[in-house]
């Protein structure tokens, strides 16, 4: 028997729902790519408007935590050296007294892990209300947790220089992640039980 034959036999004894779940979730990924990266993302129709909500809200529990007047964020369209190249970026900047600390692009505002998790929510079977409260609790407590991810980068930037890198790249994902895994595993609970 080859690897193929092997493979088709395997596949029919996954349970329906397992096939269900994989098959919606293929189909809303490639549909998400193609919208996202053809339309979206140029237009920056939700880039936009989340990354200056990131950009302000992180000023704002920056002022919070350290008792101070002294964060502020603004909107800035910046070149970039890139390969051969120059590519211009939109980013939310974070200024602590007028002095740039850090820079919020696109990539950083949370969207694809509100996708992925959004995603993985609506690919389960559950009924639609619970569905929709979990996504939209979620969302919010993602957003949230994004927020102060970008607030310790600033601390970490202004304080701890040489941890940036570590906790912006690994530590600070991961954590994110493990949240969203959390949330994942008290939606599915329901439907395991």
């Amino acid at each position: 028997m080859g690897i193929s034959a092997l493979s088709v036999n395997r596949w029919k004894q996954v349970p329906r729902s397992v096939k269900l779940f994989l098959y919606r979730a293929f189909f809303l990924l490639v549909f998400w790519k193609i919208v996202y990266l053809l339309f979206l993302m140029p237009s920056r129709v939700f880039d936009r408007p989340i990354t200056q909500f990131v950009g302000k809200a992180t000023t704002v529990a920056l002022n919070l935590i350290m008792a101070s007047t002294g964060y502020s964020s603004q909107k800035e369209f910046v070149p970039l050296p890139r390969g051969s190249g120059t590519v211009w970026i939109h980013q939310e900047a974070i200024y602590y007294k007028s002095v740039k600390t850090v820079a919020i692009e696109d990539a950083c505002n949370g969207l694809e892990l509100f996708v992925l998790y959004a995603g993985f929510i609506i690919c389960l079977p559950a009924a639609a209300k619970r569905k929709s409260l979990f996504v939209l609790y979620g969302l919010i407590m993602i957003l949230s947790v994004n927020v102060f991810r970008c607030a310790g980068i600033t601390l970490l930037i202004q304080y701890h220089p040489s941890l940036v890198d570590f906790t912006h790249h690994y530590l600070f994902t991961f954590i994110a992640y493990m949240f969203v895994v959390w949330l994942w595993l008290i939606f599915s609970k329901k439907l395991i039980i």
